[in-house]
């Protein structure tokens, strides 16, 4: 192969290379965030099996605490947002509750993964009458998590239990 065929093939790769770059980009949103203008790319999707359910809140037999913080109704607001939905189950709200992004002065773990330790979702399920698969609003699945909180359950016991050992100083 001669000089001007490489020179050929080398541009020919990089101008392929630029433009799956630009389509990345344009696809993913980043182009959008970070030069402005319409985010092209696929439409945003609710995950593989959290279907939307557009049915009416049922009321649980649990009372609601009352004075419930405003970064807790702001958050509730952000999940159903999120969820597209007015209704979901108990682990649903649970996803979205940890999966929903972090907005200032957002409450102690919400919008982080793991935040919701099996103990606490057990504690709040069975404080919204025991039946995981009821659906409830937004606003009463946050109103049983403060509940829980405020009972002294933790979302996070389960999460530090396994790294909170003596070796390293973290319990005494």
């Amino acid at each position: 192969m001669d000089d001007s065929t490489k020179s050929i093939v080398k541009v020919v790769a990089l101008v392929g290379g630029a433009l799956a770059l630009y389509w990345w980009l344009q696809r993913s949103g980043y182009w959008a965030l970070w030069f402005g203008g319409p985010v092209v790319g696929a439409p945003v999707t609710q995950p593989t099996g959290l279907p939307v359910i557009t049915t009416p809140p049922v009321t649980i037999p649990a009372q609601q605490p009352q004075g419930l913080p405003a970064s807790y109704s702001q958050a509730a607001i952000a999940m159903q947002g999120s969820a597209g939905a007015p209704t979901q189950d108990f682990d649903q709200w649970s996803y979205w509750w940890q999966n929903t992004p972090a907005f200032t002065g957002a409450p102690a773990g919400f919008g982080s993964n793991g935040s919701i330790s099996p103990t606490l979702i057990d504690a709040m399920i069975a404080a919204g009458g025991g039946d995981r698969s009821v659906l409830i609003s937004a606003q009463q699945w946050v109103g049983l998590l403060w509940g829980q909180q405020q009972k002294g359950v933790s979302g996070f016991g389960a999460l530090f239990a396994q790294a909170a050992t003596p070796q390293y100083g973290w319990v005494n």
